[in-house]
């Protein structure tokens, strides 16, 4: 499995319902589901470590130092922009 961007997406997307309503699990056991409101549940121009599973935080552009270059995390760490992955949040509406 790898991550898929949202080019990747879309074209799945393209040969389902477009009248079907869009839910998110919280797990990969699907545990939980929970159904997606509206635009307003998305947030552009995020990012987050290059890998599969769940993370603790996501960042977000303003979140960078004044170089554009690193974030630090809750616990403090820095993290390299260059190790880290453009990507979009969808909310679930829990």
């Amino acid at each position: 499995m790898k991550p898929i961007k949202v080019k990747e997406l879309i074209e799945g997307l393209k040969t389902m319902n477009p009248n079907a309503y869009v839910a998110l699990s919280t797990d990969s056991e699907g545990n939980n589901y929970s159904l997606m409101a509206n635009e307003m549940y998305m947030t552009p121009d995020c990012y987050l470590k290059k890998e599969l599973g769940g993370q603790e935080q996501y960042f977000e552009k303003q979140e960078f130092d004044s170089n554009g270059t690193q974030v630090e995390d809750f616990c403090g760490n820095k993290h390299s922009k260059k190790d880290l992955i453009k990507c979009i949040i969808l909310w679930p509406t829990n």
